[in-house]
């Protein structure tokens, strides 16, 4: 990263504290916290983001959704709504440390830019620019360091072009990225410790999967949004492991029943079967499931889901299995 990048990409990179998400609580972050292969140092002060989280799963754990295709990322940086002009004057004060500092010049920017006034008596708010903890540093700078730490949004004072002021889409994208889903529950028929060779391996759940979903939502300063991602099962995949199988893969749609969504192979007309034993190791036959992913711009799941354009989830496990021969007896 270079030494300098601008007033506004430089000082937002080094003012800009990493927020820690929480559940359900206002997330916090420190203002002295530095870009990479430099430790926070100071006070800290707790003005991080204010958006929090609910879960709604049937799923005692979890692991973190992945984005099918891998071609999907959360937002790494956005505006939120934090001060009123009084505060906001404050804040710049408290930072303005003299001798060229990037408090300094942060202070001396805002203060040019409005007369000393800051927007006192006019309606709306400062937005301060909060970084995704989730993001590392190098993506944060390549997509957030044209952007200053904070604007001024207001009725008549729209934010500028390209700026990421929250909304539902952005708290959609974040809602995603704190998705987690349990582990594909399968049961294999025979037990993985018990495969034979050419015998066709059948599978099903371990109880039902139910839906999973995530509201991510903020309250502050007068901006009250939400929106919530539904996480729907849909399809289990299984890999054998192997080139010594035959089928080497078989893909399952789920079934909604009781509530829940659940496979039975028994009927499906593709079963994997194993042509030679996995010998004295195992083979890592993997079972993944493909999450249909909505979302809507509401405090619950239930919302009509007014767009679709978050890709699809993933979620996966390994299963060594051992595959022996069958043993005939000879009389």
């Amino acid at each position: 990263m270079p030494a300098l990048i601008g007033a506004r990409g430089a000082a937002a990179l080094l003012l800009s504290g990493a927020c820690v998400l929480a559940v359900a609580v206002p997330a916090a972050a420190d203002l002295n916290d530095r870009p990479p292969q430099t430790k926070p140092s100071g006070p800290s002060d707790e003005i991080g983001s204010q958006v929090s989280f609910t879960y709604r799963s049937s799923a005692k754990s979890g692991k973190p959704m992945a984005p099918a295709g891998g071609n999907w990322s959360p937002p790494a940086c956005w505006f939120e709504p934090k001060y009123n002009p009084k505060d906001f004057e404050k804040e710049l004060a408290s930072h303005n440390y003299g001798g060229g500092s990037a408090g300094t010049d942060i202070h001396n920017e805002y203060f040019e830019e409005t007369d000393g006034k800051y927007h006192q008596g006019d309606k709306g708010s400062w937005y301060k620019l909060v970084k995704n903890p989730n993001t590392s540093y190098e993506e944060y700078g390549s997509r957030c360091r044209t952007l200053r730490l904070y604007e001024w949004v207001g009725p008549a004072d729209p934010p500028p072009p390209g700026s990421p002021v929250i909304t539902p889409e952005i708290l959609a994208g974040l809602a995603y990225n704190h998705t987690k889903l349990p582990t594909p529950p399968v049961k294999l028929s025979p037990d993985p410790g018990r495969l034979k060779v050419n015998l066709p391996t059948k599978v099903a759940f371990e109880g039902g999967l139910d839906r999973v979903s995530v509201t991510a939502s903020i309250d502050a300063m007068g901006v009250d949004l939400a929106a919530t991602t539904v996480a729907t099962p849909k399809q289990l995949r299984l890999e054998a492991g192997t080139e010594f199988a035959d089928p080497q893969t078989c893909t399952y749609d789920l079934v909604k029943s009781g509530g829940t969504y659940t496979v039975d192979s028994g009927d499906s007309g593709c079963l994997l079967t194993y042509r030679k034993s996995s010998g004295n190791g195992t083979y890592d036959l993997n079972a993944s499931i493909t999450w249909d992913v909505t979302w809507n711009p509401t405090a619950g799941p239930d919302g009509a889901p007014v767009h679709d354009d978050l890709p699809d989830g993933e979620t996966e496990n390994d299963i060594p299995v051992t595959v022996k021969e069958i043993q005939s007896v000879n009389r």
